[in-house]
């Protein structure tokens, strides 16, 4: 994460913290000292996104025979057509809005990691949220990176915590033994009016949620 030619510190902070104000990211940064030595530059990032995405979208396989065939109408045209995929070694593709990540992937930076499931498979998206932040096939009080961080040690006198968590709650990821730091803005951003007109667009069709939408994004302003 100390590699981005195109993006400072300070750029890189004011967005994390951005996203972090959102309703449905949480974000944290852990350090990593080396004992007696000045803590390098080297941070890891992690970005907790609540909601949903669709792999088979943002990363498709298009050099999978089968891809065009099982997708249908939703199918992504191949690298180098018009609205194509971006190519990522020749079998995945991003998609093509998320070219800012493919620029990553070009200079080595980033590399997606396709299929990646845990051990759970019953229906509840809070319960698999809470093992994928516990890091195990049942729940816990801690999560994984507290864990390992409870491994390093300690900060001394006036240096700052290890890890710092961006947003309004610690997530399940960040809590445990080792004291972490905190930090939310003081007053949530407001979302782009964009984002209201997409709800409403695409609730626009059921016959009683579509109505009541609209009616509440008129009567607030958010939309026309």
């Amino acid at each position: 994460m100390s590699h981005l030619p195109q993006l400072g510190r300070r750029g890189l902070l004011l967005g994390l913290a951005a996203l972090a104000a959102t309703r449905h990211a949480r974000l944290a940064v852990a350090a990593t000292p080396a004992p007696g030595l000045p803590a390098p530059e080297a941070r890891l990032v992690v970005v907790l996104l609540r909601g949903a995405m669709d792999g088979m979208t943002a990363l498709a396989p298009y050099g999978d025979a089968n891809y065009a065939a099982a997708r249908g109408g939703i199918a992504l045209p191949e690298p180098g057509q018009e609205g194509g995929l971006l190519d990522c070694g020749g079998f995945f593709g991003l998609h093509p809005r998320l070219a800012a990540l493919h620029g990553f992937y070009r200079e080595g930076a980033l590399l997606p990691v396709h299929a990646v499931a845990g051990p759970y498979r019953n229906r509840s998206h809070f319960e698999a949220q809470d093992m994928l932040e516990s890091g195990a096939p049942e729940r816990l009080s801690s999560g994984w990176l507290n864990r390992a961080l409870a491994g390093l040690p300690p900060p001394r006198g006036t240096q700052p915590d290890l890890a710092l968590a961006l947003g309004l709650d610690l997530p399940l990821l960040m809590r445990g033994p080792r004291r972490v730091g905190m930090w939310a803005p003081p007053r949530p951003t407001r979302p782009a009016p964009d984002l209201y007109l997409r709800m409403a667009d695409l609730l626009h069709a059921d016959p009683e949620i579509g109505p009541a939408v609209a009616d509440g994004l008129r009567g607030r302003g958010y939309a026309e």
